[in-house]
């Protein structure tokens, strides 16, 4: 299976959920909530940037696989934390 991720230093949110084949409501949902990733945040004036690197995109499309597999999301989440 090809891996379509960028190796690039970090991308943003919008990239980060394209890549790893899931909504932007599901990354924001899986950073607040389920601590999936913890990307790195700048800020340029008032507004907050994300930034994720290939390992954190790595680990969502993990996630992402094992939910298409039947896991729940924690269950998903606890499985990609040990591949």
């Amino acid at each position: 299976m090809a891996d379509d991720v960028q190796d690039s230093a970090t991308i943003g949110s919008i990239e980060a959920a394209r890549q790893a084949g899931i909504t932007l409501r599901q990354l924001y949902y899986w950073i607040g909530v389920l601590r999936a990733v913890k990307p790195e945040v700048r800020r340029h004036g008032r507004r907050r940037f994300r930034h994720f690197t290939t390992a954190d995109v790595r680990r969502l499309k993990a996630i992402r696989r094992q939910l298409d597999r039947g896991f729940t999301l924690q269950a998903a989440a606890k499985a990609a934390s040990h591949s």
